[in-house]
């Protein structure tokens, strides 16, 4: 099951419409923009805005946290998160 962070540090445990795989639209409205993804240790997808940070979204602290090994130094993810797996992602 995939998850919405949220950056008020609201984690929601969510599927996609058809019951298997999200769509790249369902994704666009899940992190409100274009999607960039980070591949965690775990193997998972971490998808959020690629343009979130010029979009001076607020920052997801929850979601920073849990990609800080695979993140530069420094860096903060921004806006709504989602957490998938290869085949939530149709992978």
């Amino acid at each position: 099951m995939a998850t919405l962070i949220t950056p008020s540090g609201k984690v929601e445990a969510i599927t996609p419409r058809n019951g298997a795989t999200f769509s790249a639209d369902e994704m666009h409205e899940l992190v409100d923009g274009y999607l960039e993804c980070l591949r965690l240790r775990d193997g998972r997808i971490m998808w959020f805005d690629e343009e979130g940070k010029l979009k001076r979204k607020p920052p997801n602290m929850v979601a920073t946290f849990i990609a800080l090994d695979v993140l530069q130094r420094g860096d903060v993810i921004v806006g709504n998160a989602v957490i998938t797996t290869l085949a939530e992602a149709g992978k």
